[in-house]
């Protein structure tokens, strides 16, 4: 066997055994200890013409491995068996969810995003009324004194967070999310090229087997979905979009692939709500409804003077 087939040869076993990602043509060479940028180059112009790797695109020298495995679907031995999880405004109640599924969360500044997750994490653990033993929640921007001050404002009882793991984390998350378990990624920040969001999502989604997972984004005012545009919500199987305005915040179901009991889907629906001390949210009558544009701005420009008017009250007070 010649150097050439020998090297090819061994990048195959590394690419089925020990190669978990994207990886540069100099990662190779070193991996199989080829030290001639030659040899390196034919190497990886053989594992592409024998179609076992890709250039990944947008990145230059940057190479995948192929992904041609293809299992077969046992629809006819799979049972019906939603997830079993609590969502905030009676969410459960209105959308199924099941093993593998992603939620994408999206709010504006202030919307309470971050309010959300956390309840949804106590919400569903066993202690609480959930049927979960343990959360697992990965933060990128809350230190353990902020954190310890969001989780006692919500619930300050002993032992009311027993379960509840959370961890220290801004990229990557699909190495480091329980396969099996609940988890919650607040939030995901994209620093690159937004399109890129939907490798992240799928990458999370790739590593999910019985469990699920909330992702929560950032999103510009006046849109409905997250920095990413419509590429946050490929993969996912509900996406809320919150927003927040003179004091109000509204939820919108902006995608709803899996209504529960077989009525209307509930796809477009909003819910107005108001944050209470940091700590809980209180939904506004009537709930959930479709709201036109105009009903939109006709909630916002009432709720614009309905604080202008409470700021003038409060100032007129001070005169009293």
């Amino acid at each position: 066997m010649n150097h050439l087939v020998f090297h090819v040869e061994s990048a195959k076993v590394w690419l089925r055994d020990s190669c978990t990602g994207e990886f540069s043509g100099f990662q190779l060479g070193k991996e199989l200890g080829i030290d001639s940028v030659d040899v390196r180059n034919q190497v990886i112009t053989d594992l592409l013409n024998l179609e076992l790797i890709e250039p990944v695109g947008g990145k230059h020298g940057i190479f995948a491995p192929v992904k041609s495995d293809c299992p077969r679907i046992d629809w006819e031995a799979a049972k019906q068996k939603f997830y079993p999880i609590w969502m905030p405004f009676g969410l459960h109640r209105m959308v199924g969810l099941r093993p593998k599924n992603i939620v994408v969360i999206a709010g504006e500044t202030n919307s309470g995003k971050s309010l959300l997750g956390l309840l949804t994490a106590h919400k569903n653990l066993a202690q609480n009324g959930g049927r979960h033993r343990s959360v697992h929640y990965f933060n990128s921007e809350m230190g353990p004194d902020e954190l310890r001050d969001r989780l006692t404002s919500i619930d300050p009882a002993q032992g009311a967070w027993a379960g509840f793991e959370p961890y220290e984390r801004n990229a990557d998350f699909h190495s480091v999310i329980r396969p099996d378990g609940l988890n919650i990624v607040d939030y995901l920040e994209i620093s690159e090229p937004f399109s890129q969001v939907v490798v992240k999502i799928q990458k999370i989604y790739a590593r999910l087997n019985a469990g699920i997972c909330f992702i929560l984004l950032q999103k510009a005012k006046g849109k409905d979905t997250g920095r990413g545009g419509e590429f946050t919500l490929e993969k996912s199987r509900l996406g809320l979009a919150l927003s927040h305005s003179h004091g109000v915040c509204s939820c919108k179901i902006v995608k709803c692939k899996c209504p529960l009991n077989g009525g209307a889907n509930p796809e477009g629906q909003e819910l107005d709500y108001r944050i209470q001390g940091g700590a809980t949210v209180t939904p506004i009558p009537p709930g959930w409804r479709w709201v036109s544009e105009k009903e939109r701005r006709d909630i916002s420009m009432a709720n614009e003077q309905a604080q202008i008017a409470s700021r003038f009250s409060q100032k007129w007070a001070e005169y009293a």
